[in-house]
């Protein structure tokens, strides 16, 4: 489909499908050290190093994994702006929780309906982490966009709280948009309606999600 996260005509936005991973934790040893069972000289872990994803990312992005569902509208591009795609946020949804939905796919009616027109594009707004998933196969040609970073951001360290001035693996100034160096230090989600944003950023993958519309009388 192409454009999959266009409104083909005025209608209401009334539920939105996620397909939710599931986090996970990790255990490895760090000291080994042995003992005598039966006579046997036996190998055992004496001290494990665990990480608790969930944990991390709730002290990285802030406190629980959270959505909005956005509505955004085209906008035209000023006279020798620099801008790729200029979106303004007419609604969003408030945040929906999706801790007790992760490893599921769901469908998420709103609690109230959002009026949406023809050639509005459908987002999603994180105002903190979502492991949403693609939920068609991926194609080489799928594409989507985020909004990441603003203008004038310098990428930052969630764990030093320093600024990142060098890609420690290129060697080079960080890329803004790159998965490693730039979108996961960048926390600028659009949380209110209102302003006009710069989806510069372009990443493949499959949508992460769908949406249910019912069309208004022509």
């Amino acid at each position: 489909m192409v454009n999959p996260t266009t409104v083909t005509q005025d209608s209401k936005l009334v539920a939105v499908t996620l397909r939710v991973g599931k986090l996970a934790d990790s255990k490895r040893c760090t000291l080994y050290a042995y003992k005598r069972v039966k006579g046997k000289r036996t190998k055992y872990c004496k001290t494990y190093d665990v990480f608790n994803e969930k944990s991390y990312f709730d002290k990285t992005f802030g406190n629980g994994s959270r959505v909005q569902v956005a509505v955004l509208r085209p906008v035209a591009k000023p006279r020798n702006s620099k801008a790729i795609i200029l979106r303004k946020v007419v609604a969003l949804t408030p945040e929906i929780r999706l801790e007790k939905w992760f490893g599921k796919t769901v469908s998420l009616p709103l609690d109230k309906p959002l009026n949406v027109k023809k050639n509005d594009v459908i987002g999603l707004s994180i105002p903190t982490y979502a492991p949403i998933l693609p939920i068609q196969t991926v194609d080489n040609g799928d594409r989507w966009r985020a909004s990441r970073p603003p203008a004038g951001f310098k990428p930052v360290d969630p764990v030093t709280g320093l600024e990142v001035k060098i890609d420690p693996e290129t060697k080079k100034s960080p890329d803004l948009c790159a998965t490693k160096w730039g979108v996961i230090f960048v926390q600028s989600a659009v949380v209110k309606p209102g302003p006009t944003v710069d989806f510069r950023c372009r990443y493949p993958g499959a949508p992460t999600f769908q949406f249910t519309l019912i069309p208004l009388p022509v």
